[in-house]
């Protein structure tokens, strides 16, 4: 099947999935032609749902269920207690440890695996 761009799109490139869990790649190609000039060419394929080969190992799911109980303290904090982290983590110019969190969430679960949750 020959696909053709739409009007004012040049190449298209990437992948999105759909409702079913497949996945839609497309990639533009420039094709070489029979004259030595070349075309672009933009192909979609449909890839089936990856699903993983192996069972999950215990560390796997040790760091599954560590994860778990740091995103359980966070949504269990009340306002008072995240404000309380809020300013050490303003103070220290949104770092810990040398590295920087966009959010006081991951800040608080960087906490939470340092064992560092006294305020």
């Amino acid at each position: 099947m020959k696909c053709t761009l739409m009007p004012g799109i040049e190449s298209i490139s990437g992948s999105m999935k759909g409702k079913n869990g497949k996945k839609l790649t497309f990639k533009t190609y420039n094709r070489l032609q029979a004259d030595g000039t070349y075309k672009k060419e933009t192909r979609v394929y449909l890839q089936p749902k990856t699903q993983r080969s192996t069972p999950l190992s215990e560390n796997e799911i040790a760091a599954r269920n560590r994860f778990s109980e740091a995103a359980t303290y966070f949504k269990n904090l009340s306002e008072e207690q995240r404000m309380a982290f809020h300013k050490p983590w303003e103070s220290a110019n949104y770092c810990y440890k040398g590295k920087k969190y966009a959010t006081l969430r991951g800040y608080i679960i960087a906490r939470f695996y340092a064992n560092d949750l006294a305020n």
